[in-house]
């Protein structure tokens, strides 16, 4: 769609005096030329809304990758420090975030609830991969960032930290139970019971 316009205006001037250099009276030219310009008029103004269409929807789709992808290399990170410098350089003013935001038409006023969501993101996609590999280490680096998060997100976070720790705690005495049972039916041997 990019150059859409372009190539159209290249192509209607060509039509029109393609079309101009036919034989007529005046009026009839003049009436023609009239008609004619307003047709493509008319035609050019659904290529440029269409070519505006497709290039903002090319934004919007490179955006929400990079929003993505952001938010993705965030589960990496697993220094409080660090994860809180990321999460400024991402959403601090002017940056391609901010920008990206401004070009989508998010008002100044919204920015902050969009920085908090997107904030949320980043921080919750560097906990979910730290709850799974070791849980304390998910706890201090909710500890480290429980003043950024929403605090609707600190808790789901605080949440699933607890979840996991309790699973883990269930597995070591299960874990604990099985071992100690095995190790017994070596030792224990009851005889006929009368």
């Amino acid at each position: 769609a990019k150059g859409a316009t372009a190539a159209y205006d290249q192509q209607a001037i060509q039509l029109k005096q393609q079309v101009m250099q036919q034989p007529l009276a005046p009026l009839q030219r003049q009436a023609l030329n009239e008609s004619l310009s307003t047709a493509l008029l008319a035609g050019r103004e659904r290529v440029v809304a269409h070519e505006a269409q497709q290039t903002q929807a090319a934004f919007d789709n490179s955006f929400q990758a990079a929003l993505k992808s952001t938010v993705a290399s965030a589960a990496n990170v697993d220094d409080p420090k660090l994860l809180g410098r990321m999460v400024d350089d991402a959403t601090k003013p002017g940056s391609l975030i901010d920008k990206g935001w401004t070009h989508s038409g998010i008002p100044e006023d919204q920015k902050p609830a969009m920085k908090a969501g997107f904030t949320d993101e980043m921080i919750k996609s560097s906990l979910t991969s730290l709850i799974e590999a070791d849980p304390s280490k998910a706890q201090t680096m909710l500890d480290g960032m429980k003043d950024r998060l929403t605090p609707q997100s600190a808790a789901q976070m605080q949440n699933q930290i607890n979840d996991k720790k309790t699973f883990q705690t269930v597995q070591q005495a299960t874990d604990w139970a099985k071992n100690n049972a095995r190790q017994a039916d070596g030792y224990i041997n009851i005889g006929p019971v009368m």
